[in-house]
């Protein structure tokens, strides 16, 4: 029963991309943000709407380019009256040039945070695509000459990355919240909202009877005098939020996994 709702909820997903296609009356516009995680298809999702769309040779929407290189400053530098602004909105094409942002994710990192980072978002693809959730179905854990090839990375690295994600598939720590038959659903990759409006990327969300579980992957676990261990709390912390707002009928908590397959409660 739960893998026929699955594949229904997979039909109706597609379905609804084959109404809009073939229902729109003036035109039909895709738009989304580049993945992380997918850079070396080009920030494409597998098996998404885009992806699909993109072999079927649907145009693709450029007029922005060349703004989006040019030279840009902050509004707020130049003066302007009320009588210089114009509004003509013919296809209601929106751009906006502001003040660089200053997080910590723009700040340049070194070559060894930048392999750290790598490594992560491989360590990521793999779970992601090796794992069961709801609307796609769970892949056989590749051999490291095909993973170099779909990554676009060496061997060695795509050894490395599988070794990972079968330490996390195969711990006996975790096998309920990867094995369909004990748990009632599971969602990769889930978007979620927070208080203050903000978009939150789930890596993995499993439901229970009574409970749902936050996982997030992390390639380790730092020590709680480690700075990083306050910013995994803050982050669980808000993802745990979100869901509690989806499902405030059920307990929810969080478990930060490492690569080698053991997961650590950070909240409690």
């Amino acid at each position: 029963m739960v893998e026929e709702e699955k594949q229904i909820a997979l039909h109706e997903n597609w379905n609804l991309l084959y109404v809009a296609l073939t229902r729109a009356k003036q035109g039909l516009w895709l738009s989304g943000v580049e993945s992380a995680r997918h850079r070396q298809q080009g920030g494409l999702v597998p098996d998404s709407w885009y992806e699909r769309s993109c072999e079927g040779q649907v145009p693709v929407f450029t007029e922005l380019d060349e703004a989006s290189n040019a030279q840009t400053h902050s509004i707020a530098s130049e003066p302007f009256s009320a009588s210089e602004i114009s509004f003509d909105f013919p296809d209601l094409v929106l751009t906006w040039h502001g003040t660089p942002s200053t997080s910590l994710e723009t700040q340049a990192l070194g070559i060894d945070e930048q392999r750290r980072m790598q490594e992560g978002e491989w360590f990521h693809q793999i779970l992601e695509r090796i794992t069961p959730s709801q609307y796609r179905m769970a892949e056989a854990i590749p051999d490291p000459q095909s993973l170099a090839s779909r990554l676009g990375i060496d061997e060695v690295s795509a050894e490395r990355t599988i070794k990972r994600a079968h330490s996390v598939f195969t711990s006996p720590e975790l096998s309920s919240l990867f094995n369909p038959e004990s748990y009632r659903n599971a969602w990769n990759e889930l978007d979620v909202v927070s208080e203050d409006g903000r978009c939150l990327r789930i890596d993995r969300l499993v439901e229970f009877d009574h409970e749902l579980v936050v996982l997030d992957y992390k390639l380790s676990i730092p020590e709680q005098a480690d700075p990083l261990y306050t910013q995994y709390q803050q982050q669980l912390g808000r993802y745990c939020q979100a869901v509690r707002k989806l499902f405030p009928n059920k307990l929810v908590r969080s478990l930060l996994i490492d690569s080698r397959g053991r997961g650590a409660n950070l909240l409690n």
